[in-house]
């Protein structure tokens, strides 16, 4: 895969990145995926709120997107393999963000090669993740947290500001980032 393929990937997901946070939101609470996939579900939007970085000295800012956006992406094919018919219902719910999610994960499996193990490492610890003190399991099983993380996640979009001339310098900054892997 090359360099271009990996970019106009992360670029649509970055861009797309209020509905991904919303379609995980739905992911969480959907009932018919088991409480494993819900957990990842909600450990990946607990990835994104906490600045969490899964690659050593990423930058925050627009960059450190691309990590998270990474590991929803990884979240979203774990969820799928312990529930895919409840995310074929998503898939036909949302077909922009669901549809090449086979296709996107596998391009960027591909193009970061041996590296991908730091994200697969990092998608499995995404349920011990904690914000605000609450964590993945707290998220699922608790009312209350559960409507804190959605409040969170609502706050943080309204003050998210993507312009996709910023997102195309800083994809353009992170080839030697994810090369280093």
């Amino acid at each position: 895969m090359s360099v271009e393929q990996f970019n106009d990937v992360l670029r649509a997901a970055i861009l797309s990145l209020p509905q991904h946070l919303k379609a995980t939101l739905r992911l969480l609470d959907d009932p018919n995926i088991p409480d494993e996939g819900r957990m990842i579900a909600a450990g990946a939007v607990l990835h994104w709120l906490s600045g969490s970085n899964t690659i050593p000295g990423m930058r925050a800012g627009l960059s450190s997107l691309a990590d998270d956006l990474i590991v929803l992406l990884f979240a979203y094919e774990r969820i799928d393999a312990i529930a895919p018919e409840a995310m074929a219902g998503h898939r036909a719910d949302s077909p922009e963000l669901f549809g090449g999610l086979t296709a996107d994960v596998a391009l960027i499996r591909s193009y970061l090669g041996k590296g991908v193990s730091v994200f697969d490492k990092a998608v499995e610890k995404i349920p011990q993740l904690k914000h605000l003190g609450r964590n993945a399991a707290q998220c699922i099983a608790d009312e209350e947290s559960s409507t804190v993380l959605h409040e969170q996640v609502h706050a943080a979009l309204v003050e998210l500001d993507l312009e996709e001339d910023e997102v195309n310098r800083a994809l353009k900054q992170l080839g030697p980032v994810f090369e280093g892997l």
